[in-house]
């Protein structure tokens, strides 16, 4: 654990995360696409939600923009995800989601809920970054709510508070490394080896993904010899800029 323990105060979302991690010998390069948009007026989180909805109608037969394939909803994690961070709309894309990144064209006006709002800026920045198993442990913050549970670990996760926080910690030890195979499959990378994780969280609060949508999301901190690459997000609801992860050692 790190010196001092994880605290469980809210990460800072005006950081944002472009600290350049160190592959390892297990761990391989993949690429990453940044698309930053920075609008006439300032973005919240929850616009988020609305950013992908542009893209989906710029893009409604590429699945990996928006998560909806022929048959309906693909149940695989993402290679996109929008968030906002600063006041400005991040789209990352890894691997496929890289490629389709790099050649897509940005809108100039977008349509985010209520709002009509002028692109004043697009910066594109492509990078190899590091994937998969690390030799040592990575010591990682989540800047925004972690969506750890599907209804079968929030039933688990009732019952181990009331075991404490021991149980607790467990039990969102063993999302977390869920979490971490559930991204490498998606990117098709086999884990040569166990994942090893620590978690301290604090207690959940809600938030809401959508109009009539509350889950629970959690802040806290965690370590684990897994290297994910920056601005990247688990666990669920990711697409929509939930469970951005930081490395901080």
């Amino acid at each position: 654990m790190r010196r001092g323990g994880f605290d469980d105060g809210h990460s800072a979302m005006d950081r944002v995360v472009n600290m350049a991690m160190s592959p390892t010998v297990e761990a391989k390069s993949i690429e990453q696409t940044l698309l930053t948009i920075t609008c006439s007026e300032r973005l919240e989180s929850q616009d988020a939600r609305y950013l992908r909805g542009v893209f989906a109608g710029l893009y409604p037969n590429r699945p990996e923009f928006h998560g909806h394939g022929p048959t309906g909803l693909v149940y695989e994690h993402p290679r996109i995800q929008y968030k906002v961070m600063n006041g400005r709309g991040l789209i990352v894309g890894l691997q496929e989601g890289a490629f389709l990144l790099r050649a897509a064209e940005a809108p100039v006006r977008l349509r985010l809920g209520p709002r009509q709002l002028n692109a004043i800026s697009v910066d594109r920045a492509e990078r190899m970054v590091p994937f998969g198993l690390a030799e040592q442990q990575i010591e990682y913050e989540f800047v925004t709510p972690w969506v750890a549970l599907n209804e079968e670990n929030h039933e688990r996760f009732q019952g181990a508070r009331i075991q404490g926080k021991e149980s607790t910690n467990e039990l969102m030890r063993r999302v977390l490394i869920g979490n971490l195979l559930s991204t490498a499959k998606a990117l098709g990378y086999e884990v040569p080896g166990p994942i090893e994780a620590e978690v301290a969280v604090g207690e959940p609060r809600e938030v809401t993904i959508k109009p009539g949508v509350v889950l629970l999301g959690f802040s806290g901190r965690f370590r684990a010899n897994f290297s994910i690459p920056p601005i990247w997000g688990i666990g669920k609801q990711s697409a929509r800029g939930f469970g951005t992860v930081q490395r901080i050692a």
